[in-house]
């Protein structure tokens, strides 16, 4: 009995054994025929099916493939856009800090010298002074004493206890414990601040903040950090590393001008 199959390109049901399809010409290979004889011959249908199918997955990893790459630019936009306003934040926050100490500063100078910010009168409203002849007593010289200073003049340096080199750009905060409003300083190339602290018995606490340490520090001890050797100075540092700091707020006697004030920051362990 005759066995037949399907033609894998025109789908017409043609003999086992026929060496070519009668209807599309199809030149058949020996193991079609083969196959078709013995029965595992798989029909013209199927293999275009098991075509299809492997393009459908061609495309569905195309699209993977595709939807891959848009969410990788996707996910680099969004951290170009959180990296943009960080920055953008931080030029703010820059910004705003200089606002305020450059209007600090203003407020301080015009305590310290009224005359330079107090308007010259009109000629008008002038009133005329009699002039001292050369016979009257000289008038006695002012004492450079006899009215202190309202203000102490804090400075000092900020440097790493461990590499003990200066620290630019840390940011210091004083804020009297009665309340009021903050004094802000900034450490210049050469790790150095200066700051003007008003006296009248006020106590200061203290803040000290960089992007690069955690803000821990520790005022400088009667023996000056640099100073101690280095074995020393590492036990100083695994000692604060494992301790709770505290800090006693700054208050100097009154009857001083000028103080001398200085940190060193922990590096993070």
């Amino acid at each position: 009995m005759e066995t037949y199959v399907q033609c894998s390109d025109c789908d017409e049901h043609i003999p086992a054994s026929a060496a070519n399809c009668p209807v599309c010409l199809k030149v058949r290979t020996r193991q079609e025929i083969f196959d078709g004889i013995s029965g595992n011959e798989t029909p013209g249908k199927a293999k275009k099916e098991n075509r299809f199918n492997a393009a459908l997955w061609m495309v569905l990893g195309l699209a993977i493939l595709f939807g891959g790459f848009k969410f990788q630019r996707h996910q680099a936009g969004e951290r170009a856009r959180k990296e943009k306003i960080n920055n953008e934040a931080r030029a703010a926050e820059e910004k705003l800090f200089a606002q305020q100490n450059k209007q600090q500063e203003a407020e301080e100078d015009k305590k310290v010298n009224p005359a330079r910010y107090t308007p010259l009168p009109s000629k008008s409203s002038r009133v005329g002074v009699m002039s001292v002849s050369s016979d009257s007593p000289p008038a006695p010289p002012k004492d450079p004493d006899h009215k202190a200073d309202t203000h102490w003049t804090v400075s000092g340096e900020v440097y790493d206890l461990v590499s003990l080199k200066p620290i630019p750009g840390v940011r210091l905060q004083f804020r009297a414990k009665s309340g009021g409003k903050s004094v802000l300083g900034k450490t210049d190339s050469k790790g150095r601040y200066r700051v003007r602290l008003i006296k009248s018995g006020i106590a200061y606490q203290m803040k000290l903040k960089h992007r690069k340490y955690s803000g821990d520090y520790v005022e400088e001890s009667a023996v000056p950090f640099r100073d101690q050797a280095k074995h020393r100075r590492m036990d100083s540092y695994r000692l604060f590393l494992q301790s709770p700091l505290l800090h006693v707020p700054l208050s100097p006697p009154e009857d001083e001008d000028v103080v001398d004030h200085s940190f060193v920051l922990l590096p993070y362990d």
